[in-house]
């Protein structure tokens, strides 16, 4: 019983100091949203959920952790993930107009971002899109 205790002890120091940081997008009709879990200046992909407003469903893609590749480019961040889910579609890429670890973006900040979608056919589909930085300590 005291080993439990220690573990819950344990745990709640774990995840109350987790964070979470991210960017909720929309335009042209999409609803993209990239989660990370952060461990000081460490950012890792969780989740990234793309849905449209006319789709049925409206949720067309949900990625989680490892099936989102991060790509730190020199003026954008690139989330990329295979659209297994999506039709015609081999990878969904979600870039968003911020330098990571060069500039600072508080909570509600909104920068220019894109939803690129390939299709299996190498073409591509580009929505742009205003991201909402998201921050949660």
């Amino acid at each position: 019983m005291k080993n439990l205790g220690m573990f819950v002890v344990a745990l709640s120091l774990v995840s109350g100091s987790a964070m979470a940081s991210g960017f909720k997008c929309t335009g042209e009709g999409y609803n993209v949203k990239m989660f990370n879990l952060t461990s000081g200046a460490t950012r890792k992909p969780a989740v990234l959920v793309v849905s449209h407003d006319d789709a049925s469903p409206k949720t067309l893609l949900t990625a989680k952790g490892s099936q989102i590749r991060k790509h730190n480019k020199v003026t954008s961040v690139q989330y990329v993930t295979d659209a297994t889910s999506l039709e015609a579609m081999s990878k969904v890429i979600l870039q968003v107009s911020f330098k990571e670890g060069v500039e600072v973006i508080a909570e509600g900040d909104i920068v220019n971002g894109q939803l690129i979608l390939v299709g299996v056919d190498g073409t591509r589909d580009v929505a742009e899109l205003a991201c909402e930085r998201y921050l949660k300590n």
